[in-house]
């Protein structure tokens, strides 16, 4: 109402107003209410709507150049910047985003309207970022917020470029001032370096600094070849490298060297003198002046100079001798620098040397056609009064001319020939020279040997050309085909289509004329040419050999002729029948002499008539020529050269290959049958076919292949490859077999494959059709199949695949290699086949049996009713019963050696039982080094360690012995329950100490001192400690040891007598390898050490497992005998292995020998390593 509402400013008038607060953007309505003088107010209130408009905003602003986030180009150093607004603005741009705008920032240039504003922005770099904000105001004062502009230059990636410029030499010139400069433009600025002959030089620009695009660099170099290049680096670390030139330095004459004659010589040939002259450089040489004998010259005379001008020569010649070193030649040469040098050399000229003669012709060993020859000689000198020649034993004959002396001999039969040349020159000094040469003035006599002429030939693949001829020659063939019938039949197919075409009787005959005429060229041309060639020498081995055959016999006759000769006379009768019979060697090997030549062709020649010229030459240039003609209708069918494969193939992808005779069409089947039966085709033309062949399972096979050749010749019979397909080469047998009757039917398997199945014994109740024996060994244990107790060699899949049930058992003979059982710590005995019973999914043992043995292998025998999944492995029943024993036999003997404080069988809560885990393997050998032995006594010691623990069986109460003093039992001489078994009863045994009784069973067990100290003292005793232990455990076995001397510990028992048992080792702890002398000898004597016996055991042929029976019948433990022969074993082979590696070394047996003798091994042992290369 009116009393509650706001009052305006001005009252009791007609004008009223109020001053009203009011925000921009904003919307607002007032009511309005007045009462006049007579207090009466207005109703309704007057309404009054009206909005304050927003507050203005700045321009809005559009970046146009560069655009938002690109880059420039490289090389740009300034941009202008360019934005638009979208008003009439002013704008200013910072690279502060906050900038103030009234009194920050630059000023930007503007266009008319006032809306393109634009700035030059300069000093970019290559490389860099730049990040400007604007900011523009319009004429409301309004200012626009910061807008962001970002863009770069792009770095420099690119390598400057790099020329040279003048006055740089050009590469490979050659200047005369020892001063070079080099000076190089260079595309952008950069640093510069002159790499010259290796030295690096930097270059400058004209004000000296070591930046710019053109630099240079002079320097002052001494006579040579020199190569430089120039590198650039740019501002941003870009680098160029210069193509590499070469310059030559010449500012000194040429060296002068008088090759001949030197200076201070003295020449034995004046007829013939030789100036000879070198220089270090290209030039010009010139002979000014020279003395010979008594004439003087000074007219210049050039220098004949090879190809790179650096030697020259002249020959000269001298009629008088001098008596001192007043000869001379003076030289002068020039470079191609106008440097000139001269010397001069002096000699002394005594000729005391014959002119040599040079035969222009004829040539030595040539043959000349003609009967008439012409004798032509040069000479090194001008000759003398002596200048004759002869031929043969004939007159001799002056020869004419002065430069060329020649006679020409004529009347000259056909044979070999010599001229013998005698001449002097003008001091007198004579020779004589020959030359031999062959006149042949005939022909060859020519026989063409096949074809036959108008020989008709069937087989197209048998055409040979084949000539005899009487000498040596070189012949050639040019083969044609008659076309004649070919051309007559397009004559008269041309004389048809104009017959037909003609209208009139005169245009028929017209058609007549044309034919005839076309005959009549075709007669002409009959023959067509198809191939040229030379024909090949066959080899002459027939021919000598006959010509040596017979020369023997000549020899032969002549010796035994000499030996009978009395006389003279008769001595010359036997030289006389001697050259008679060489000579008639020539006529009896006539035939095997002479000369054929031959050409053949791999391809079949087409059917039809053909002309073959044949043309020889011998070596005098007589030429024979002779044709022959002959055809070809071809109707052999091709023949099968090759077809594979066969044998075994590893693989179920197989390619039958078949190479032919000629070119054909071949056909396969795996049954016997023709050429048109057969319904696979062989891919392939020319001569090679192949087809694919794939198969399923494994199995012998056999395919027929038949061909057709272009001709339709076809083969009459196929030809067949037998093959058997197998998986793999190394991890499967297979035998593949006919019918069989009934009884046991063996199967033997090759060496071939790594399968250790050798043979399968089948034993059928019936006749059985076929058979295939499959036998596979499995890298792993089938999935389905539990793996058996105990380790196993490997697992075998033995299949039949038979459709009879007619196998009542079958006996398998199978390997185990030596290696191996040795390894596990196993006796041979201990191998058994094991079967997989499918039935009870189980594994059943089979009876077993050792056939043989050998180094690598021992071979078994097991008979198994049926086929399946095979184990090789260890016996599960004997493993189980040697324990047993074991333990009973370790019970007694520990019971011997207790106190009476309780009874051996009776274990202590904390007795532990050191018992190492045979079934693990020995740890794989490491390779051996090709020289030193240090390694293979470490390697000895090692295995003794590993050998020696398999055969340690310990017991003791607590943890391993302790130091004396840091709490353990220490040497408080507290009894061992040892378990070690011992042929000593309890009243030899001296009384040991818990640790002097370890010590005692591992020296037992075949450790040596060494590695029983060594185990000690890594169970925390010190060394000191260990000796002085050992010292009171030595001197109480050294008192026992005395007072039993007499017994004899060492004898077998009654129930093994035989000629081993008196030299068996003593069994007991003192007696052990570790504890006894090697080489003592039997139980008479010291008794020996167990390896010493083992050897001597083996070496004397007892097996093995013999050797075993009898150290375990002398008391002696069943695990210390296997270590020890396991031991002897691996050293064996370590030795073994070490003497192969040094013969394939190539180091002598010997040297081999010496070296192992002076490490101290056996020199038994090494003979018998050495024995087996």
């Amino acid at each position: 109402d009116f009393s509650s509402a706001t009052d305006f400013q001005n009252t009791n008038a007609t004008q009223h107003t109020f001053a009203a607060s009011v925000s921009n953007g904003t919307n607002y309505t007032f009511y309005y209410l007045c009462r006049d003088l007579n207090g009466n107010v207005n109703s309704p209130a007057a309404e009054h709507f009206f909005s304050v408009a927003a507050a203005p905003s700045g321009p809005s602003i559009s970046i146009s150049h560069p655009s938002n986030g690109s880059a420039l180009a490289v090389g740009t150093t300034w941009t202008w910047l360019n934005i638009t607004t979208n008003e009439s603005a002013s704008c200013k741009f910072s690279s502060n985003s906050s900038f103030s705008f009234a009194s920050e920032g630059t000023l930007m240039s503007s266009n008319s309207s006032n809306t393109g504003h634009y700035y030059n922005y300069s000093s970019l770099s290559n490389g860099q970022s730049y990040t400007i904000y604007y900011r523009c105001n319009n004429s409301m004062a309004a200012v626009s917020s910061p807008k962001k502009h970002v863009f770069s230059v792009a770095p420099d990636t690119s390598s400057p470029s790099i020329s040279f410029i003048s006055p740089t030499p050009s590469s490979g010139s050659t200047s005369t001032s020892s001063s070079v400069n080099i000076k190089v433009n260079i595309s952008e600025t950069a640093n510069a370096t002159l790499v010259f002959n290796g030295n690096s030089y930097v270059m400058k620009n004209s004000t000296g600094g070591t930046q710019g695009t053109t630099l240079n660099k002079t320097l002052s170099v001494s006579d040579g070849t020199y190569s430089y290049y120039v590198v650039a680096e740019d501002s941003a670390g870009n680098t160029a490298t210069s193509s590499t030139r070469t310059l030559t330095i010449d500012t000194t004459a040429p060296v002068i060297t008088f090759v001949s004659p030197s200076n201070g010589s003295t020449l034995s040939d004046g007829g013939n003198i030789l100036l000879s002259v070198s220089t270090d450089e290209a030039a010009n040489c010139t002979l000014t002046s020279r003395k010979l004998g008594t004439t003087t010259s000074t007219s210049d005379v050039v220098l004949t100079a090879n190809s790179a001008r650096t030697s020259f020569t002249k020959r000269f010649n001298s009629t008088a001798d001098s008596s001192g070193f007043d000869n001379y030649f003076t030289v002068q040469c020039v470079d191609d620098y106008s440097h000139t040098s001269t010397s001069t050399t002096y000699f002394k000229i005594n000729d005391t040397t014959a002119p040599s003669v040079t035969f222009v012709s004829p040539k030595s060993n040539s043959y000349v056609a003609s009967s008439s020859v012409t004798l032509n000689i040069t000479t090194s000198e001008p000759l003398g009064s002596v200048k004759k020649a002869k031929v043969d034993s004939g007159s001799y004959v002056s020869l004419s001319g002065s430069s060329y002396y020649y006679y020409t001999f004529t009347s000259l039969n056909d044979s070999k020939h010599t001229i013998t040349v005698n001449v002097s020159d003008t001091k007198g000094n004579t020779a004589s020279y020959s030359v031999s040469f062959t006149v042949d003035t005939q022909s060859p006599e020519l026989e063409v040997v096949s074809p036959e002429n108008k020989e008709k030939i069937s087989d197209c693949t048998a055409v040979v050309f084949n000539l005899s001829l009487s000498e040596e020659s070189e012949c050639s063939y040019e083969w044609f085909e008659d076309v004649e019938d070919e051309c007559r039949d397009d004559c008269q197919a041309d004389y048809d289509e104009c017959y037909n075409d003609s209208d009139t009787v005169d245009e028929k005959n017209a058609c007549r004329d044309d034919r005839d005429a076309c005959y009549d060229d075709c007669e002409e041309e009959k023959y067509e040419s198809i191939d040229d060639d030379s024909l090949e020498e066959q080899d002459r081995d027939a021919c000598y050999s006959c010509q040596d055959s017979c020369e023997e016999s000549c020899d032969s006759d002549y010796d035994s002729c000499m030996d009978s000769a009395d006389t003279s006379d008769e001595e010359d009768s036997c030289k006389d029948d001697y050259d008679s019979c060489v000579s008639d060697c020539d006529d009896s090997c006539e035939d095997e002499c002479k000369w054929y030549y031959y050409a053949s062709f791999s391809q079949c020649v087409d059917d039809g008539d053909y002309l073959v010229a044949f043309s020889c030459e011998d070596n005098a240039g007589n030429e024979n020529k002779t044709n022959i003609t002959f055809s070809v209708e071809d109707t052999v069918p091709p023949v099968i050269l090759s077809l594979s494969p066969s044998g075994k193939v590893y693989s179920y992808s197989v390619t039958l290959s078949a190479t032919t005779s000629e070119d054909a069409e071949c056909r396969y089947s795996d049954s016997n049958e023709g050429f048109s039966s057969m319904k696979n085709s062989m891919s392939g033309s020319g001569t090679s076919h192949s087809a694919s062949l794939s198969f399923s399972e494994p199995g012998e096979h056999t395919y027929y292949v038949s061909c057709n050749d272009t001709n339709g010749n076809v083969m009459s019979s196929a030809n067949s490859t037998t093959f058997e397909v197998v998986p793999t080469e190394n991890d499967y047998a297979y035998k593949k077999l006919g019918r069989l009757s009934a009884g046991e039917i063996p199967v033997s398997f090759d060496n071939s494959s790594d399968v250790p199945v050798r043979k399968v014994v089948l034993k059928l109740s019936a006749e059985v059709d076929s058979e295939i024996i499959e036998v596979e060994e499995l890298p792993a244990k089938p999935d389905d199949v539990p793996a058996p107790s105990k380790k196993v060699y490997s697992y075998l899949d033995l299949r039949r695949k038979s459709p009879s049930s007619a196998l009542e058992s079958a006996e398998i003979t199978f390997d185990v290699s030596t290696s191996w059982i040795v390894s596990e710590g196993i006796s041979a005995s201990d191998i058994v086949l094991k079967h997989f019973v499918d039935s009870s999914s189980s594994w059943e043992d089979l009876p077993t049996s050792k056939v043989s043995e050998s180094a690598e292998f021992i071979t078994y025998t097991a008979k198994t009713p049926s086929f399946s999944i095979f184990a090789i492995s260890v016996k599960e029943s004997e493993k189980s019963q040697a324990s047993s024993s074991q333990s009973s036999s370790q019970d007694s003997k520990a019971s011997a050696g207790t106190s009476d404080e309780g009874s051996a069988n009776e274990t202590p809560e904390n007795e532990t039982v050191l018992q190492p885990d045979l079934d693990q393997p020995l740890p794989e050998w490491p390779e051996m080094p090709s020289s030193g032995f240090s390694w293979l006594w470490t390697l000895v010691s090692v295995l003794g360690l590993v050998a020696a623990g398999g055969a340690v069986w310990v017991t003791f109460k607590g943890p391993f012995w302790k130091q004396p003093g840091s709490g353990g039992s220490g040497g408080s001489g507290a009894h061992s329950e040892s378990t070690m078994p011992s042929s000593e009863s309890s009243e030899s045994r001296p009384s040991l100490s818990e640790e002097e009784e370890a010590i005692s069973s591992y020296l037992a067990s075949g450790m040596t001192l060494e590695q029983v100290r060594d185990l000690f003292v890594g169970n925390g005793w010190s060394p000191e400690d260990f000796d002085s232990l050992y010292a009171s455990y030595f001197a109480k076995v050294s008192s026992s040891e005395s007072s039993s001397e007499s017994s004899s510990v060492g004898s077998s028992p009654e129930s093994s007598q035989d000629s081993y048992s008196e030299s068996l080792p003593d069994s007991s702890p003192e007696a052990s390898p570790a504890a006894s002398e090697p080489g003592s000898e039997p139980v008479s004597e010291p008794a020996p050490d167990l390896g010493a016996f083992i050897k001597q055991s083996i070496r004397a042929g007892l097996d093995t497992h013999d050797i075993v029976r009898q150290l375990l019948d002398a008391g002696w433990p069943k695990d210390a005998v296997l270590s020890e022969i396991r031991f002897l074993e691996e050293q064996k082979l370590s030795l073994e292995k070490f003497a192969e590696q040094q013969i394939q070394s190539g180091i002598p047996k010997e040297e081999i020998k010496n070296m192992l003798l002076s490490q101290g091994w056996p020199e038994e042992d090494i003979d018998d390593a050495l024995k087996k290369f």
